[in-house]
């Protein structure tokens, strides 16, 4: 799995991440230059604090992370957790792509999803095993395949033990949500 990484060499902040449209557009409008040879964005060490930001709400860098078994069931579009690929076809009756750190516990996919125009992962009722997901990103859990999945999920402790002390309430999450929204507001 890419990983995400920060660097300051001299009067440049150099990052290397995966691929997210968020984080494209967003690396963008903060001046940040794209080096296709070292396949890394520069920006100016003047916005190293606008930087470690931008990475901390797209990809959950420098965070804690957890694994979480993650339940599905019903019919699958494409699933991704903040810009970050689980599932997906690339074809109607081509195979499911899994994603980087992600596992299939249990469950089958069906032999095609979607149309030719717009493939989709299809019927799955299963449980994956997501790894290392910044825990701000657990509020968005619950919107993975679309609105005609039953989703539920489990945290798991890095060990792979299953700890209820390490998950968090609802309330909890809405709070966090409510205070990455917040802060991304203020950026805007």
């Amino acid at each position: 799995m890419k990983t995400v990484s920060m660097n300051v060499k001299g009067d440049e902040v150099i990052v290397s991440s995966p691929y997210n449209s968020s984080f494209l557009s967003k690396a963008k409008a903060l001046r940040g230059k794209w080096n296709s040879v070292e396949k890394t964005w520069i920006f100016p060490t003047d916005l190293l604090k606008e930087v470690q930001d931008l990475l901390r709400s797209i990809y959950g860098f420098g965070e804690e992370t957890v694994d979480v078994e993650i339940r599905l069931k019903g019919r699958i579009g494409q699933a991704s957790l903040r810009g970050r690929n689980l599932l997906s076809r690339k074809y109607r009756d081509g195979r499911v792509l899994i994603g980087d750190g992600v596992s299939v516990l249990d469950g089958e996919f069906s032999d095609s999803g979607g149309s030719c125009r717009y493939p989709a992962v299809g019927e799955f009722d299963g449980t994956l095993l997501v790894r290392d997901v910044p825990k701000s990103h657990l509020v968005e859990v619950e919107k993975i395949g679309g609105w005609q999945t039953e989703v539920s999920y489990e945290i798991r402790k890095k060990n792979g033990s299953k700890n209820p002390y390490d998950s968090y309430s609802r309330e909890e999450l809405e709070k966090m949500k409510a205070l990455i929204e917040e802060a991304l507001s203020k950026k805007e």
